[in-house]
């Protein structure tokens, strides 16, 4: 199980999307135009939970450590005829997964390996984007994202692709959800987090004389985050898919919770372009315009995913004044090719539901208005809360949120569409 991801850059090659929407512009990874695939998909062993996510610090140059060494080579695997490829794996603020022992002290590791009684598979999807570095010539960087899947006893009802947010925290909460949807019938394809680069300290330059330039570098850092988490939701489900085929005709369900909501829509995007239309979508706490998330949110000072550099103020350390933010969303809007904003047309004919948080600053609530709004105003449920609360609160709304997937996606086979 090597190669993952069915598809290339169908952009390209098509004039529209469905009903004359204009295709997104997918990133290039490495290999995909000779072997037609996104990345490699990797059996790695388990159990699930003892393996914990451990994001890097500000100053995290680390050596690859063997495991590291044997993924790139997995990846390299028929994509290169050469002695040898240079590659920088993750650094400062990447979110990386690895056993339990390598990142807690014993006396914690002896407490929790007492509750590790876990067979459901782990993989990890690897993808390699090349590039060109002044001085040195050609490099691959290097994505991970880990997953699992749950399925219970018996032919599955249909695939629930469950994306979280960042740190795929609450993590009890996305497992106890996932298993919930497990005893109901669903096969769960369980992201444990956005790739290991979507959190990684990037300073974005923004102003100036070449603004529209500015804002497209910015688009583009964007849009690489958002790609790679649909690719290696499209990876899960091609294996999921090699194991039991019958699933290409049973419903397809995506639920996307914060950072998961705002890359939703790609998501389902590459659904599309690789014939696994939606029957339903659950969004909680999503948004639309990732330049204007970043600009407003709570939560990037501390996330520090993103360091905003602002030639036309002095104080470019922080959140710009709103005017200087405003003019660079509009440039953004229009360069932004994977951003939410640009493929809310990937919900059309997609039973939708839509969780908020009336008092939400980290996804802010005019994003998330915006977003209910450009899908048309579907069902949305809304708690008087902030966005942590939302989660919280969530544990309350599990079984519901279970009964409207299954009102939304009725037993019974679909039409798989061409691939």
């Amino acid at each position: 199980m090597e190669a993952a991801g069915t598809g290339g850059d169908s952009a390209a090659a098509m004039d529209g999307g469905p009903l004359g929407h204009e295709l997104p512009r997918w990133p290039k990874r490495w290999g995909d135009e000779a072997l037609g695939t996104k990345g490699a998909l990797i059996e790695l062993d388990g159990p699930v939970p003892a393996w914990v996510g451990r994001r890097y610090g500000p100053n995290h140059h680390g050596r690859p450590a063997p495991r590291d060494l044997e993924q790139v080579a997995r990846l390299a695997a028929g994509r290169t005829t050469e002695a040898g490829y240079r590659f920088r794996l993750e650094g400062p603020g990447g979110l990386v997964f690895g056993p339990i022992d390598e990142v807690i002290q014993t006396a914690e590791r002896e407490t929790r390996e007492l509750a590790i009684d876990d067979d459901r598979p782990l993989r990890v999807f690897v993808s390699g984007r090349p590039v060109d570095v002044v001085g040195s010539g050609e490099h691959l960087e290097i994505e991970r994202t880990w997953m699992t899947e749950h399925r219970a006893d018996g032919a599955p009802r249909g695939v629930v692709a469950l994306v979280p947010g960042l740190y795929g925290a609450p993590r009890a909460l996305f497992d106890a959800f996932a298993d919930r949807l497990e005893d109901d019938g669903w096969l769960v394809l369980r992201i444990l987090a956005p790739s290991s680069r979507f959190m990684e300290t990037h300073e974005l330059q923004l102003g100036g004389d070449d603004l529209d330039g500015s804002v497209t570098t910015a688009a583009s850092w964007f849009d690489e985050r958002f790609a790679e988490v649909a690719y290696a939701v499209e990876a899960g489900l091609d294996e999921i898919e090699r194991r039991d085929p019958s699933l290409r005709s049973k419903p397809r369900v995506l639920v996307g919770m914060s950072g998961g909501a705002i890359s939703a829509p790609a998501v389902a995007a590459r659904m599309i372009e690789t014939g696994r239309p939606l029957q339903a979508a659950v969004l909680v706490a999503g948004g639309v315009d990732a330049l204007g998330i970043a600009g407003t949110s709570s939560y990037t000072g501390w996330i520090d995913a993103v360091r905003f550099r602002w030639s036309d103020w002095e104080d470019g350390d922080v959140l710009p004044p709103s005017e200087l933010l405003d003019e660079a969303r509009g440039g953004y809007a229009e360069a932004a090719s994977l951003d939410p904003g640009s493929l809310l047309w990937a919900f059309d004919g997609v039973e939708t539901l839509v969780l908020q948080a009336t008092r939400d600053e980290a996804v802010p609530v005019a994003s998330g208005q915006a977003l209910w709004e450009g899908l048309g105003k579907p069902e949305r449920w809304t708690t008087w809360s902030g966005h942590l609360e939302l989660f919280l609160r969530l544990w309350l709304s599990a079984d519901g949120l279970v009964r409207w997937i299954d009102r939304a996606s009725p037993r019974g086979s679909v039409a798989e569409a061409s691939r």
